[in-house]
């Protein structure tokens, strides 16, 4: 009888060591993967440009289109804002924000037409 007591013992205290084993590496994965996840996400982060965009504003009574937050107009438009409605030339002394190239093209055409 305690030959089978200790030989239950023997393999209970094993199973127990494997099962320590187990969480440990998997815990260890664990904290490995969030580490390479963090290093990835601020790597993107410091490596992604930022949105630029383009701004459509009245300058100098003229309407113009400024690269991000550029004080400088990057290109001029010929348009003749005193007949603009007092809403669109609202809009223009604040500036309208577009993301792309084709968004600005598209307000482009529809204040110039």
């Amino acid at each position: 009888m305690t030959r089978k007591v200790t030989i239950m013992t023997l393999l209970i205290g094993m199973a127990v060591s494997a099962v320590i084993v187990v969480v440990t590496v998997l815990s260890s994965v664990n904290r490995q993967r969030i580490r390479a996840e963090n290093l990835a996400q601020q790597t993107t982060t410091a490596t992604t440009p930022l949105e630029i965009g383009y701004y459509l504003r009245e300058y100098e009574g003229e309407l113009a289109v400024f690269r991000g937050t550029s004080s400088t107009p990057f290109k001029r438009v010929d348009a003749n804002l005193e007949l603009m409605s007092d809403y669109d030339k609202i809009l223009l002394h604040d500036g309208i924000f577009v993301r792309t190239e084709k968004e600005l093209n598209a307000l482009l055409e529809d204040y110039t037409s």
